[in-house]
């Protein structure tokens, strides 16, 4: 069950999350509802109690505002509420899903295991901006229920405006997730505020950047105090364009550096992991594979049976660390067969050792004789020594 926890922590934690927040929302939206109808028939109650006759056309007017507010209220309630549906259903899905792992039945397991493929691959292409590819797979595979689609699209699209400079859809955000992001201390709408005052220093509008700091930095911590101070700095550098183009805070890399701060917090309160599933996966049996020979090669010949050894994954291990192996075993150079009392150790005159088997394909590929594949010399069969290990 491990590799569920880890693989599939995501599968059910994101569509909970969003129930959860929806509910929030829906009781809040309620109790506004709830007290403005209050409001309404105070009002009409007062109008009701009161003798003066011409007041009878106010009194139909507010029951007529009640009415329509009632129909307004019952609208929203529905819409909440399919809303709410939808996610649980979503959620039972996905809870049915994930029972197939441990399925009595072949099929369905294998079935569950090529779906789960699929859908780190479609993780993983949203995650490094494939979109189009992810939605295609997705909609192919009809998977579109059992993956997080909906939350990297609404990530896509801020992203899009901060590339474009703009910090408004982003600021939305962090309105919409103001709890969340207050409980994880996050240090986002004070970075797009600073950004914000950045760009009106780049385009000299002093005054409006002055303003500006006076109504969005305040309560600050120390560290973000700091960055104010350094942000004010500008001011004093706002008419030495040179000067200005040499300023880290007015760097376009800030830009960048935005957009990687948005998609960490956007991962955080949906509860996504910062790193891909196929990452880890990769990196978990990479790890479990590798071995100081796979890099400081002992042999000029490939073991094309080790992936740790293939260029494309050798990179991706080199910062893991190394397999740990309580028992030694000992592997043919030349046909990557584990040399033990079936497969004979035999040693060259040349020093180099083989198994028995690696040998005899050898002699049937050079007419009975013996070529090393390392050092290209030519031996005959009676001049191998048997080697013993103890």
């Amino acid at each position: 069950m491990d590799d569920m926890k880890i693989i599939e922590h995501s599968t059910l934690k994101v569509p909970y999350e969003h129930l959860n927040k929806l509910y929030r929302n829906v009781h809040k939206t309620i109790d506004r509802d709830c007290s403005s109808i209050n409001q309404s028939m105070n009002q009409i109650d007062k109008l009701a109690k009161s003798a003066d006759l011409g007041q009878k056309s106010e009194l139909v007017a507010s029951l007529s505002s009640l009415v329509e507010k009632l129909h307004q209220v019952k609208k929203r309630s529905i819409e909440m509420r399919n809303q709410e549906k939808d996610l649980i259903e979503i959620l039972k899905k996905r809870v049915n899903n994930l029972k197939d792992h441990s399925s009595s039945d072949l099929a369905t397991r294998k079935l569950f295991f090529k779906n789960r493929l699929d859908r780190i691959l479609i993780d993983y292409f949203l995650r490094n901006s494939y979109y189009l590819s992810a939605e295609s797979l997705a909609e192919k595979a009809r998977l579109k229920q059992m993956t997080n689609i909906d939350v990297f699209l609404i990530e896509k699209e801020i992203c899009e405006s901060l590339e474009n400079r703009e910090t408004q859809r982003c600021l939305n955000w962090c309105i919409e997730n103001k709890s969340k992001l207050k409980k994880i201390n996050s240090n986002l709408e004070f970075t797009l505020r600073q950004q914000e005052f950045i760009e009106l220093v780049r385009e000299q509008k002093c005054l409006e950047a002055v303003h500006h700091a006076r109504k969005y930095f305040v309560n600050l911590n120390p560290d973000q105090l700091v960055d104010v101070q350094k942000s004010m700095v500008l001011l004093a550098y706002v008419k030495c364009s040179d000067s200005l183009c040499n300023q880290e805070l007015l760097s376009d890399s800030r830009w960048t550096y935005l957009i990687g701060l948005f998609k960490q917090e956007n991962y955080k309160i949906n509860q996504i992991p910062e790193q891909s599933a196929l990452e880890t996966i990769l990196q978990s049996g990479l790890s479990a594979l590798k071995t100081p020979t796979c890099y400081q090669k002992v042999t000029a010949v490939l073991n094309h049976n080790c992936p740790v050894c293939n260029p494309n994954f050798n990179q991706i291990a080199k910062p893991l660390p190394f397999a740990y192996c309580s028992n030694s075993k000992l592997i043919d150079a030349y046909t990557g067969e584990a040399i033990n009392e079936h497969n004979q150790p035999m040693m060259l005159p040349n020093g180099h050792v083989y198994g028995y088997n690696s040998l005899v394909k050898l002699m049937s590929e050079n007419d009975g004789k013996i070529r090393c594949p390392r050092s290209k010399e030519t031996f005959e069969y009676g001049e191998v020594q048997k080697v013993f290990i103890l």
